[in-house]
């Protein structure tokens, strides 16, 4: 037996008060009485009431301090092994994804969920049944039903990732084992809120309040022999920090620079002049904070084929310049409406659209009138645009414009808004017939978005949306996603190098799998060889995933849950029983007893 709160044993220095208080004397009032018959009776009350006497059986005492004593029993909820059987099947889930690199204390709260998981087994029965699971982007199980030996072993092993977390994995594989096993206990050590609805067990949060700086963004622009650099910055705490920035060209710096962030801040930082001096760049924070995984971001430098984009505009400057950022991509202009060409990967049609649209290729409208896509209505009112979730928007969170006038279109089936004017949709964008549209429903004179830090990332967003990633606009994968190789024809071995100088060879043979170990972030390489002595080589860049795993200041709280006593509310510890509500249930039924004896023997 153990006890969840043994320092409510302190209270049974109520004791020996009780006892000093049937051993004190009452006081007596003298009084004349008619008879010397009571005198007898008279000598008895004295003796009785006499100090510091001997305590003689008082039956009413001995209840009283039963009672008390089951009450601190109670308090300190005393946890009962039936012998070693209960809960003797157990399930621990350990989260090993990015945020549980975050410090904890001393130590990462990996490093801390690994060290209270092992303490918990080494104080389940010895003939204790336990299977440990990691979860990180999928649930792994670790041991299946083994020993405690065999469970330390493993959780000792669990590596660190640098991967996006997602608990509903392992929460779905602790439902299925828990039905097979019907008398279990399940533990979560993890960072995040677990709901644990139909799950016996409970949630152990590993949550901290610390600094964190991340590096959200990086895009590149070539410029002869050089680059230019963008990089987002985001302070995630409510402190005001000042971080040290550095560009390299491969292992060699290009340039520093300081940043003062207010509470909540995200900042825009440019580097000119930037050396090609590899086939990758990378950004730093200098200075170590409460995750530094997300310190450091990664780019590939490479030149991809460039897609064809016909602008029809008769000055709309803003999207020009917007576009000749753009990286992979070739930018046509023209004034003629006349002049379509079907050649082109994509069309801007900019305040005007023509009677005859391309019959392949997708399209952007700006300010667009009507055409066999869509109808247009009169200019309307508009105001401060509310941005939506989309792929469009990745970035732009905290963007804030505003739109003086927009048209009303009747958006169609197809489109998914991107920008809000109160109840009105200022912008959407879908897929028509295997064609990608977007529809800007204003001009851009009529707007400040084109004056928004923002809007180069947006145009970034959209040429990735309309090309399907196939120009290198991204910033590569993010840790835990699948990456996709398609094999030279006739290649013959494949291995890909990863951040921690490791290779592991990749199937050529079909059907082709993706490659998803990329749980570290880092540049990834690529070596193919073909049948005929052809080679080639590929460089990735992977990155932390800044979205799902860099919010590290979660309010996450311990939760339990009983599925086998949710009448008793029972708390579960140390892979036992709680008595609670039977000591209690005693202690009423003492007190009613105790009530009834003073009543009859009064």
């Amino acid at each position: 037996m153990s006890f969840a709160y043994p320092w409510f044993f302190l209270f049974l220095s109520v004791i020996p008060i009780v006892v000093i208080m049937y051993m004190l004397k009452e006081k007596l009032k003298e009084k004349q009485v008619s008879s010397t018959f009571l005198w007898e009776n008279a000598l008895k009350d004295v003796e009785v009431n006499k100090p510091w006497q001997k305590l003689k059986n008082n039956f009413l005492l001995i209840i009283q301090l039963f009672i008390i004593t089951l009450l601190v029993l109670a308090a300190a909820n005393p946890i009962v092994k039936l012998k070693g059987k209960a809960f003797q099947n157990s399930i621990i889930i350990v989260d090993n994804s990015g945020s549980m690199n975050a410090l904890y204390k001393e130590k990462t709260r990996l490093e801390q969920g690994k060290e209270e998981a092992i303490k918990l087994i080494k104080k389940m029965p010895s003939n204790a049944k336990i299977t440990v699971i990691s979860s990180a982007k999928y649930a792994k199980v670790q041991v299946s039903s083994g020993s405690k030996s065999e469970a330390i072993d493993k959780i000792k092993n669990i590596p660190a990732t640098d991967s996006y977390g997602n608990m509903d994995d392992a929460i779905a594989m602790t439902k299925s084992m828990g039905k097979a096993l019907k008398n279990y206990i399940a533990y979560f050590y993890t960072d995040n809120q677990v709901e644990l609805k139909d799950i016996n067990g409970q949630s152990i949060s590993l949550n901290s309040q610390v600094d964190n700086v991340s590096l959200d963004y990086i895009w590149q622009k070539s410029q002869g022999n050089y680059l230019k650099v963008l990089i987002r910055i985001n302070n995630r705490t409510d402190s005001k920090l000042s971080r040290e920035v550095s560009i390299y060209s491969g292992e060699k710096i290009q340039g520093v620079k300081t940043v003062q962030l207010e509470p909540k801040e995200i900042k825009t930082i440019y580097f000119e002049n930037v050396n090609k001096l590899s086939d990758y760049i990378y950004a730093e924070i200098s200075e170590k904070d409460g995750l530094d995984r997300d310190n450091v971001i990664y780019d590939v430098v490479k030149e991809e084929k460039k897609r064809k984009v016909l602008l029809f505009s008769k000055g709309d400057l803003f999207i020009e310049k917007a576009l000749s950022t753009v990286k992979g991509i070739q930018v046509y202009k023209t004034s003629d409406l006349n002049a379509l060409d079907e050649n082109y990967d994509a069309y801007i049609f900019a305040g005007e659209t023509p009677k005859r649209l391309p019959k392949k290729g997708n399209i952007i409208f700006i300010n667009p009138t009507n055409n066999e896509f869509f109808s247009v209505g009169k200019e309307i009112k508009g105001g401060e645009v509310k941005v939506q979730k989309s792929p469009l928007t990745n970035y732009m969170e905290n963007s804030s414009f505003v739109i003086s006038k927009i048209k009303d279109i009747n958006v169609p089936s197809w489109g998914e808004n991107i920008f809000k004017i109160g109840d009105k949709i200022a912008a959407f964008y879908g897929e028509v017939k295997g064609r990608k549209l977007l529809v800007l429903g204003f001009a851009m004179e009529n707007s400040d978005f084109p004056l928004n830090v923002e809007f180069p990332i947006f145009i970034n967003n959209l040429m990735k949306y309309l090309f399907k990633g196939d120009i290198n606009l991204k910033n590569g994968y993010i840790c835990g996603d699948d990456i996709e190789i398609t094999p030279l024809p006739n290649s013959r071995e494949m291995c890909i190098k990863t951040p921690e100088g490791t290779k592991e060879n990749i199937s050529v043979s079909y059907p082709l799998r993706p490659y998803s170990n990329s749980v570290k972030r880092g540049i990834y390489r690529i070596t193919e060889k073909g049948g005929n002595g052809e080679k080639r080589e590929k460089t990735i860049a992977v990155n932390f995933p800044v979205n799902n795993e860099s919010q590290i200041n979660k309010n996450v709280k311990n939760t339990s849950n009983s599925l086998f006593n949710r009448e008793r509310t029972t708390v579960i510890k140390n892979s036992g029983l709680s008595f609670q509500w039977l000591l209690v249930s005693l202690v009423i039924l003492l007190l009613i007893f105790e009530w009834i004896y003073y009543k009859k023997n009064k």
